[in-house]
């Protein structure tokens, strides 16, 4: 059955024999699980230089912190996309070490974009974004001895090896670095608001691992040899063209 963690759940049973379908109550604290929870706390300063036909520039810096027991409606960190249908709270043993820093924990964001018009028929843009390494866990099977139920899904779990090893302490990730640029010509076309635009990302064609496996065992328990392999990097540098016409 579907129900909410960390809450009374009442449900009927099957039938008995004389007919009857009973219902019963199954309290929090004998079922095991705790609330969900999913905290994102952050301090974000900013910077605005408005447009003055000749330049602008607006720069932020979040501190954040992204801590709970739960993601989401989805688990980013084992691919399951399956909306509210994770292994979170399947069984108690999936609870243990699940509180930490979730994989969308990033603690420092820098963001930079501005403007300057060379002149009337030329304007030249950047945009910046710089982001420090996220926390990543070790998945695999709950022990048998554990939790018994959960140990049969083969995975799900934090435990490596049959070591605890709580969310998103097993090791971080790469920071994030990207660098924008643009250029728009403004075309002199009677009647018309034309222009041409390229703009150019990654431009100095970063690299970074977005994320990594989390995988610490295959299915049959042995280790596994790409766990912490990169799984995604950060798309290479490339070039977009773009004509406008107004009328």
């Amino acid at each position: 059955m579907i129900a909410n963690p960390g809450r009374d759940v009442t449900t009927q049973i099957n039938k008995l024999p004389d007919g009857t379908t009973p219902t019963v109550t199954l309290k929090a604290s004998e079922l095991g699980y705790p609330k969900p929870s999913r905290n994102y706390n952050a301090l974000t300063l900013t910077f605005d230089r408005s447009f003055d036909e000749k330049w602008s520039l607006s720069a932020s810096y979040t501190l954040a912190f992204d801590k709970g027991n739960y993601e989401g409606g989805v688990r980013s960190e084992n691919g399951q996309l399956a909306i509210n249908r994770t292994a979170d709270f399947d069984s108690p043993g999936f609870v243990n070490g699940a509180y930490g820093y979730l994989p969308n924990d990033r603690r420092h964001s820098l963001k930079a974009y501005g403007s300057y018009r060379v002149f009337e028929a030329l304007d030249l843009g950047a945009n910046m974004l710089v982001q420090s390494a996220p926390h990543y866990s070790c998945i695999g099977a709950v022990p048998l001895a554990v939790d018994a139920y959960a140990n049969t899904y083969h995975g799900y779990g934090y435990y490596c090896q049959g070591t605890l090893i709580p969310r998103g302490t097993a090791f971080t990730g790469d920071w994030l670095a990207q660098f924008d640029v643009s250029a728009v010509v403004h075309l002199p076309i009677p009647h018309l608001q034309a222009s041409l635009r390229v703009d150019v990302f990654n431009v100095f064609d970063s690299s970074a691992t977005t994320s990594y496996n989390n995988f610490g065992e295959l299915s049959d328990g042995s280790a596994n040899s790409d766990y912490r392999a990169p799984v995604n990097y950060q798309t290479p540098r490339s070039v977009r063209l773009t004509a406008v016409v107004g009328f």
